[in-house]
């Protein structure tokens, strides 16, 4: 039986209209819905990202229900404070490019030291795909070459997310940073 809470999450503009509303009517309870989530959700402001959870929880809002692959930058200072959260690009259902030179730019143009990349799911599973383990592998090599650490790839799927880094800790073996 779903939530109230789910059930608020899911909805879509459509299922609202066959329910009586017009559209503008659906898409202005839509929006306070959003508004709702987004003001709900913790935001990690000033804290440290030290771990997937606090990094989980800075990209639910932006990553965790949405119908398409969408890949976000956490831009953090060396202490690990979020400078910045940048939205790297919106895909399809299933794929969405992300190109190394783009992230790398986008961190040192915030003045980054360090960087953690989330991506969504939409289908909800979290599992790493190959194509999550390959841009990863070359992210790692980037960041070995230019001294700005990946601090880890998180994969977020509905309300729940996946740490590439504690799953395959192997990758960042030989990293100058590990």
């Amino acid at each position: 039986v779903a939530t109230c809470r789910e059930r608020m999450r899911d909805l879509r503009g459509l299922e609202l209209t066959q329910l009586g509303l017009s559209e503008n009517q659906a898409a202005k309870l839509i929006a306070a819905i959003e508004l709702g989530k987004r003001l709900y959700t913790p935001k990690p402001a000033g804290q440290a990202l030290e771990d997937p959870e606090s990094a989980a929880i800075a990209l639910i809002d932006d990553l965790g229900f949405t119908d398409v692959e969408k890949v976000v930058v956490l831009v953090l200072n060396h202490a690990h404070q979020l400078i910045t959260k940048q939205v790297l690009g919106i895909g399809s259902r299933s794929k969405c490019l992300v190109h190394p030179p783009i992230v790398f730019e986008t961190i040192m143009r915030y003045r980054g030291s360090c960087f953690i990349l989330g991506h969504s799911h939409p289908i909800g599973c979290i599992d790493a795909s190959e194509e999550d383990l390959e841009i990863t592998k070359e992210l790692i090599a980037a960041s070995n070459f230019l001294h700005l650490p990946m601090l880890d790839h998180l994969i977020i799927g509905g309300d729940d997310y996946s740490s590439i880094r504690c799953r395959h800790s192997e990758l960042w073996a030989e990293a100058y940073y590990a």
